[in-house]
């Protein structure tokens, strides 16, 4: 069969289109990964948005294969050795959450907004819980609990925007 120069070249691009719609999500994955680091202040003081876990939310729910368990987990040891946490507590508790949240899928899928945000919400208070738990027990208790409520309250109010960014690049993936 002959292989005229054009289709060689289209080929290539459909390959590179392909490999740019799948690389966007994680670039922006691993922008929100590094904001979460970054310190805001609030009147608790200096506190940190769980943007991060606003990604594997919408990601798990909306497309679960773009964002494999692997690098759920690769994020949570990540995050387990810069907030100095024990190896294997936040890959852990991010797996679970994107297991729930795939387990439950079909039903939230198609819920409202403002029921996706109430159970990032619930989401998220579970995971100050754990961290207000750890410091406790572990830490010596240097967790205090209006920075806890702090990084809640901002991280949900701040929700509905990065939430936005992530629905607008799943309505770039799904156009061809």
């Amino acid at each position: 069969m002959l292989f005229h120069p054009g289709d060689e070249i289209g080929a290539i691009l459909d390959k590179l289109r392909y490999f740019v719609k799948r690389a966007v999500p994680h670039l922006f994955l691993f922008l929100l990964f590094v904001f979460q680091f970054l310190p805001f202040e609030s009147l608790t003081g200096s506190v940190g948005i769980r943007f991060l876990l606003m990604g594997i939310f919408f990601w798990s729910l909306f497309r679960p294969t773009l964002l494999p368990l692997y690098v759920v987990f690769i994020y949570g040891l990540a995050t387990d050795v810069l907030y100095g946490y024990a190896i294997g507590l936040y890959a852990v508790i991010y797996t679970l959450i994107c297991f729930f949240i795939r387990y439950y899928r079909q039903r939230l899928s198609s819920q409202s907004f403002w029921l996706l945000w109430a159970m990032f919400g619930l989401i998220l208070t579970f995971l100050m819980g754990v961290d207000l738990l750890y410091s406790q027990v572990f830490m010596g208790g240097h967790f205090p609990l209006f920075q806890a409520l702090g990084k809640v309250v901002l991280s949900a109010l701040v929700f509905p925007f990065v939430n936005m960014l992530l629905f607008y690049q799943n309505l770039w993936l799904s156009k061809k």
